[in-house]
């Protein structure tokens, strides 16, 4: 799947659940790749270990850059984030890795001592900066990053601002009732039924509903 698509993932998942549901995200990663250190320090061999402790950091890249992007922290990318993208070929990948884990854990009776805690303070390190800057555009500057445009060029190579779609969306959330006029005949409104109780005073003045307004609009406006 597209870095762009995913990045639409990750936003639509902030803008449902906010920083907490970001945040909670971020937790199950983290467990996941615990998990993952606990079994390549458990592994049976060598290669088991190197090839546990490899796919936990090609996993954790994935997460990080993909975040990263997103947040605008570091730029966009073409990876994926694991288990998020509903791309065939990366969720089958992400359970490929999950099982090539499962086998290396289904005995894992050994002990390596190779200090992997550098490895885990970087990747600590760099999940506190993501939700930090999770937590400065949902908590902190919401407001403003939900109403500033971005500036972006267009086919015609001519820069210009666009607005937050999420605007839009919010805006159609937004009940609007109905505007009358000085002899109480609506002038818009969002109720098709309210129009049919006018339907004898627009048909006085020359008005058909049918012709003027089509009934599964949002928003209706007779004249």
């Amino acid at each position: 799947m597209p870095a762009a698509h995913t990045d639409l993932i990750l936003s639509a998942l902030g803008e449902e659940w906010g920083f907490v549901g970001v945040a909670a995200v971020f937790a199950i990663y983290v467990f996941i790749l615990y998990r993952t250190g606990r079994i390549a320090l458990r592994a049976r061999s060598d290669y088991e270990f190197f090839l546990a402790v490899g796919l936990g950091v090609a996993m954790a890249l994935q997460i990080l850059l993909i975040a990263g992007g997103s947040l605008g922290v570091l730029p966009l990318s073409g990876v994926v984030s694991p288990f998020l993208s509903s791309g065939n070929t990366a969720m089958l990948a992400n359970f490929l890795v999950f099982a090539l884990l499962i086998s290396i854990s289904a005995d894992g009776r050994g002990g390596h001592f190779l200090n992997t805690r550098p490895l885990r303070w970087v990747l600590a390190f760099a999940t506190v900066v993501l939700l930090a800057a999770a937590a400065r555009y949902q908590v902190v500057k919401d407001a403003d990053y939900l109403a500033r445009d971005a500036h972006s060029f267009e086919h015609d190579g001519v820069q210009r601002p666009q607005h937050n779609p999420r605007m839009n969306s919010l805006a159609h959330e937004i009940p609007r009732g109905t505007i009358y006029d000085r002899n109480g005949i609506p002038l818009a409104t969002g109720d098709w039924a309210e129009l049919e109780r006018h339907n004898a005073d627009y048909q006085a003045l020359g008005v058909s509903l049918d012709q003027a307004c089509s009934r599964f609009d949002d928003r209706h406006y007779p004249f």
